[in-house]
């Protein structure tokens, strides 16, 4: 706590928007030359005015955003039977979308875990190549889980890390049972377990600003949104199937809807 001279009480006095109190404290919210801060002073000295000496702290500055985009290819719709091949993030700049870094697992299949017959027919069959590729030199699953918790622990000493996904229902889900499985948190999760963060639905998001609500089509197209936003889009769009590629369009798309 630190002791402020008259001066710097007074400067606080004429530039108070709002006090409130909270657990024996006073919140005192003031606008100072770049942004509004809090203070916390006891109620015994505020109640005399801020007279004699004033206690405060100031609330911690905000650490910058980062977005991770993040979107995984699978062997079928059961985590349990099939699992995932396959995961790709993007970490991205929130303040002016410039790329951090990408980066891809190829993840081996725990055990017993193999490919659904529907999903190889109808998807896998069209991409044999896509289908090597991801076979190739991949990591246990353990380590997959290890990687990707390690990333957001380091963000996390340094940033508000913001969690995206066009189809968090699945996509967030599959994440979370490979951390379950080697018994670590969720993504959702702090590093020390003591809060939480949201993962936010991309296309959910953009539905609502496009007033499709409840019953409007169940799928939205790349194409579509940007139609909507009057713009073509970006090249990228929907033309590898790599899922750390595929993060980037899921941010692009939101940054851009976003802006526009």
């Amino acid at each position: 706590m630190d002791l402020l001279d008259e001066d710097h009480q007074k400067e606080i006095q004429s530039n108070m928007i709002e006090v409130s109190r909270h657990n024996g404290l006073c919140i005192i919210t003031s606008r100072g030359k770049h942004s509004v801060g809090m203070r916390k002073i006891s109620l015994d000295i505020f109640q005399k005015e801020l007279g004699g000496s004033l206690e405060f702290e100031m609330e911690e500055p905000k650490k910058p955003v980062v977005v991770i985009a993040f979107d995984v290819e699978s062997r079928g719709s059961s985590l349990r039977r099939n699992g995932i091949n396959a995961c790709g993030i993007c970490i991205v700049s929130a303040e002016d979308g410039i790329v951090i870094s990408k980066k891809r697992w190829h993840i081996a299949p725990m055990e017993g875990q193999v490919y659904e017959e529907r999903c190889l027919k109808e998807f896998w069959e069209k991409y044999p190549e896509l289908k090597e590729e991801f076979e190739r030199d991949p990591v246990s699953p353990e380590q997959f889980a290890r990687e990707f918790r390690d990333i957001l622990n380091l963000y996390e000493i340094t940033n508000e890390i913001f969690l995206l996904s066009d189809n968090p229902a699945f996509d967030a889900k599959c994440i979370d049972y490979y951390l379950d499985a080697a018994g670590m948190f969720s993504m959702q999760c702090w590093a020390d377990g003591t809060g939480h963060r949201k993962v936010h639905d991309s296309k959910s998001y953009i539905r609502g600003g496009m007033s499709l609500g409840f019953t409007g089509p169940q799928r939205i197209t790349t194409k579509e949104i940007y139609k909507n936003m009057q713009k073509e889009p970006p090249e990228f769009q929907g033309t590898q199937h790599m899922p750390e590629d595929d993060a980037y369009s899921i941010f692009k798309t939101m940054f851009d809807y976003v802006k526009n």
